[in-house]
């Protein structure tokens, strides 16, 4: 069975792309559209969020459960079809795609400020940190289950995180992989100081992937890790200090306008960091050259 789903799902590594650069490019553009057009349409189809134009917030809406588990299998479905369509490029692809989807349903609702008239308190900051975990989760999880499909072993430390952890033997230890983290955190949250002025949609979703783009890229040149994920899970403890530090220290939440010295780093709403932020990495750490070495090195290996 592994063998067959991997036949359907390629079994591509972190690399190069096996096409030439032009038609890898079309290929995962058209991936990205379908991937968008699918989220979309689960989104109108199942009402998410139940009143467009207001809280983008999935633990805000009246059946937030159901809103939570749409979303979260849509991920994996999307998360499948685009490792279909892209099952000739890098690995990373997918997660590319399902991340860069989930802004559509995003873009459905409305910004910080709609989500914050809803709330009842600060504690709506915790609220958010909670659901852009679980939106984080999930994606790690359909990423996770992707590799399964596609018959890549348990063991292998670029895919498994409990094996990367855990392999004496790799290249990178574990603080360099952590300090790759790190510094994508880092840099993100200036960028985002700087960028993010206000809750508006556009804004918001741009400054979330440029900063992270550009923040992935320059941890890849800091530290040479092997697996984007070290990078893409960036925004998430951005996005978790942003709301914990609005939590206790945000100032006009009350009037839906956050203001003070972190305030942009909660401007953004989960799904903005969810969706832009991957994708952003993603394409900053493609952009930056990362894998490439490490592909010349598996290539090098005699099988």
């Amino acid at each position: 069975m592994p063998g067959n789903l991997s036949a359907i799902f390629g079994s591509s590594l972190d690399g190069e792309s096996e096409q030439p650069s032009f038609i890898a490019k079309v290929i995962l553009w058209i991936s990205a559209i379908v991937s968008v057009v699918l989220m979309s349409w689960l989104a109108r189809a199942f009402a998410i969020p139940g009143e467009p134009g207001f809280s983008a917030s999935l633990l805000q809406q009246d059946a937030w459960l159901v809103s939570l588990l749409v979303v979260v299998v849509g991920m994996v479905a999307v998360m499948l079809v685009s490792a279909v369509l892209s099952s000739s490029l890098r690995s990373e692809a997918p997660v590319f795609c399902t991340a860069l989807a989930c802004a559509v349903i995003s873009w459905r609702g409305g910004t910080m400020q709609a989500t914050l008239f809803a709330a009842s308190g600060p504690g709506i900051f915790v609220t958010l940190a909670l659901e852009t975990a679980i939106l984080f989760a999930a994606l790690i999880g359909a990423w996770q289950l992707l590799q399964r499909a596609r018959g890549r072993p348990a063991a292998d430390p670029a895919v498994n995180i409990v094996a990367e952890l855990d392999d004496e033997e790799d290249q990178e230890g574990l603080d360099e992989k952590l300090l790759a983290m790190f510094t994508q955190a880092s840099v993100m949250m200036a960028l985002m100081i700087l960028l993010c002025r206000s809750d508006a949609k556009t804004q918001s979703l741009a400054s979330v992937g440029f900063s992270s783009a550009v923040a992935a890229a320059v941890a890849v040149q800091l530290v040479k890790v092997r697996s984007a994920f070290w990078l893409w899970i960036g925004p998430l403890a951005v996005a978790v200090f942003g709301y914990a530090f609005a939590s206790i220290h945000g100032e006009g939440w009350q009037v839906g306008v956050l203001h003070g010295p972190l305030a942009a780093l909660a401007r953004p709403l989960p799904l903005d960091y969810v969706s832009m932020g991957p994708a952003g990495a993603i394409l900053g750490y493609w952009m930056s050259g990362g894998g490439e070495s490490e592909e010349s090195a598996r290539d090098a290996e005699p099988s």
